[in-house]
């Protein structure tokens, strides 16, 4: 390594860590340097969804970090400049069956107390605005038409390319494997390849961050599963206006893999995830069972009988959080040393805000994009 020396290290380039890198840098961090221990494809961002929807925000903290970070998914070019987000507004619909319809009905009035545009309606809206859905099981609905999906590798390097053009330098391949401190306040990083002299690190490494916080007394709240998405394709192809679909009824979701595509990204929620003990250890395969379940909650959930094939997958860590919801915080007590955690699978949609919100923190001393006390680790020692 020719310089070991930054003014500011970023650990791990998800979607958090490259809008960390790209905000420390546009607002005058110096020097900035982002860290990624292989690829930018082997990040856990890498094997999102890239949903962007409120449905699954828990609270309104939550909800006010998500529309933080609407307007980088929507006003790409003009916020970042480099590459695009692929922001699709394709419609999200949420169904749901009579158990869970006072749940749906509760989530949709939180969310338009704070101006998200999303409203209840019955399975004869469904049937109109997505006619290949099948709706004879749907009880209630939620609909958000500016919703949709984004490309989170494409968003990755745009980012990236925009922190670059600003000064900012990566280095991939470069594993940290712990953080440096003297005096009660951060000194840099050490990697594999030698030590980084550095005021200011923020690490945003998904479930790799437990191991570089534990030794600084840090113990994060986290259950570390590896999950993945499915592909599908489907003959004759579905419209390329479907919106995206959450079913609730069957537990699953989907989306187009990409405008006018054949092809459909598949989630199951729980039901691929498994523990993982070698955060390092790429997957070869997934068990055989969810391919076959991808392809039947699909064609279940369409109007009319179509062909449904599994086609890819591709999997990833999640890390949970006792409740579900991310962890954005600073060291206690070691100055300049700053952090995300427990993505949950769900923090796609609020990476760009989460960025945004840590490069202000760090650099002025709060952060103005959004309130981010409640994701506070305190959170779960004093249990609020």
């Amino acid at each position: 390594m020719v310089n070991h020396t930054a003014d500011a290290v970023v650990v791990g380039a998800g979607i958090a860590g490259a809008a960390t890198f790209f905000q420390l840098a546009s607002l005058g961090a110096g020097r900035v340097l982002l860290l990624e221990r292989a690829d930018l494809r082997s990040s856990a961002t890498s094997g999102t969804g890239g949903f962007i929807q409120f449905h699954f925000c828990r609270d309104a903290a939550e909800t006010r970090l998500t529309q933080a970070s609407l307007p980088y998914f929507e006003r790409w070019d003009e916020l970042v400049g480099a590459g695009n987000s692929g922001f699709v507004r394709s419609g999200y619909f949420r169904l749901e069956p009579e158990r869970r319809a006072d749940g749906l009905r509760e989530r949709v009035a939180m969310l338009q107390s704070l101006g998200v545009e999303t409203s209840v309606v019955g399975a004869d809206d469904v049937a109109r605005l997505a006619p290949e859905i099948r709706t004879d099981d749907v009880v209630v609905a939620a609909w958000e038409p500016d919703s949709g999906y984004a490309d989170a590798d494409t968003m990755v390097a745009g980012f990236i390319a925009a922190g670059q053009r600003l000064g900012g330098e990566i280095l991939t391949g470069t594993p940290v494997t712990n953080v440096r401190s003297a005096g009660g306040r951060v000194t840099g990083v050490v990697t594999r390849d030698g030590a980084i002299d550095a005021p200011l690190v923020v690490l945003t490494a998904g479930a790799w961050s437990s191991g570089l916080l534990a030794p600084l007394g840090v113990a994060l709240p986290v259950e570390v599963w590896m999950t993945q998405w499915l592909g599908v394709e489907v003959e004759p192809a579905l419209p390329a206006t479907l919106p995206t679909i959450g079913d609730g009824i069957s537990g699953s979701y989907f989306r187009a893999m990409r405008p006018g595509s054949a092809e459909l990204l598949v989630g199951l929620g729980g039901v691929g995830r498994r523990e993982t003990t070698d955060l390092d250890a790429l997957e070869e395969s997934i068990p055989e069972h969810l391919g076959a379940t991808a392809r039947d909650r699909v064609a279940a959930r369409l109007a009319t009988p179509r062909t449904v094939r599994p086609t890819v997958w591709r999997s990833g860590p999640v890390a949970q959080t006792p409740d579900a919801l991310p962890i954005i915080d600073r060291h206690p007590t070691l100055e300049g040393l700053y952090f995300t955690a427990g993505d949950c699978g769900t923090s796609f949609k609020t990476g760009p805000a989460i960025g945004r919100a840590l490069a202000e923190w760090a650099l002025s001393g709060r952060p103005e994009v959004a309130d981010i006390t409640p994701f506070s680790l305190a959170r779960f020692a004093s249990g609020v």
